[in-house]
């Protein structure tokens, strides 16, 4: 029987394909059929851990930056479910509308850290790594007293990648630039735009609006009526200033509820001395 010119190009590229497998295969599994030396992998994984702690045993955590020193501090909570975690809040700033995922990833940097590549060890001058002054530092502060120091330099060349050092290890490793940008973070970065008022509108009690262009003054007392998550509450506002009425109102309901979910697009300063700027 013949075979037809296609038919024999089919074959051919068949067996090309199985001699091409079969050089994968050997490379891969047969020991002595590497890649030359000196070649580096486009990726490197993160496997290995460069420092690890548990949480429940940190006192506090500080982030030291060029452009802000903060503490992050924990309490046990309880979900419903009688499960219990750590929640991590800004240190005597309470009142501020912080983000709690974007304080949490803060802390998590201090449970495990896992470095890219091991750049060198026994180091002493840590300048060509911009570790003699490091963009950032995060300090681990344990209940038992021990304290550690993760310190963060300078991106590498490639980019991607800052370099960092634990302690005085002198040991010089890379990690992703990534982290090293939740320790540069400032307090303005930790702000949650969508949280700015934090007040919910059923436990309000008064209203009070002012507005220049008609010199409006209005004072109002709230109260919810009916039970708050039912579906069927709503607020009940008492006008007493300027003229006193009682009484729903729609517009001032959707006032309060505006006002109370209100967002920003940018945070500028915290706690500015002049507000006429």
């Amino acid at each position: 029987m013949k075979i037809n010119k296609q038919a024999k190009s089919l074959v051919v590229f068949s067996a090309i394909i199985v001699v091409l497998l079969l050089v994968w295969l050997g490379s891969s599994l047969i020991p002595g059929l590497k890649p030359a030396e000196g070649t580096t992998p486009a990726t490197t994984l993160a496997t290995e851990i460069l420092f690890e702690s548990n949480l429940n045993d940190v006192a506090y955590l500080e982030i030291d930056n060029e452009k802000a020193t903060f503490k992050l501090v924990s309490e046990e909570v309880k979900d419903q479910e009688g499960k219990v975690s750590l929640l991590w809040t800004v240190d005597g700033m309470d009142d501020y509308p912080f983000s709690s995922s974007a304080v949490e990833n803060i802390a998590r940097i201090a449970n495990r850290v896992y470095l890219t590549k091991e750049i060198a060890q026994g180091v002493t001058d840590f300048s060509p790594y911009g570790l003699d002054k490091p963009t950032a530092i995060l300090r681990v502060v344990m209940k038992d007293g021990t304290q550690h120091e993760i310190k963060f330099g300078k991106e590498i060349p490639s980019g991607y990648y800052d370099y960092v050092t634990v302690d005085q290890t002198g040991r010089v490793c890379t990690i992703a630039s990534s982290t090293g940008d939740r320790i540069r973070s400032t307090l303005l970065d930790l702000l949650d735009k969508t949280a700015v008022i934090g007040l919910e509108a059923n436990k309000l009690q008064k209203l009070e609006f002012s507005r220049d262009k008609d010199q409006l003054h209005l004072v109002s007392e709230i109260m919810l009526v009916g039970e708050e998550g039912s579906g069927t509450e709503y607020l009940d506002f008492t006008i007493t200033e300027p003229v006193r009425r009682s009484g729903t109102s729609e517009s001032l309901s959707k006032l309060v509820n505006q006002s109370v979910a209100a967002s920003v697009s940018q945070f500028v300063e915290i706690d500015p001395e002049e507000l006429a700027l």
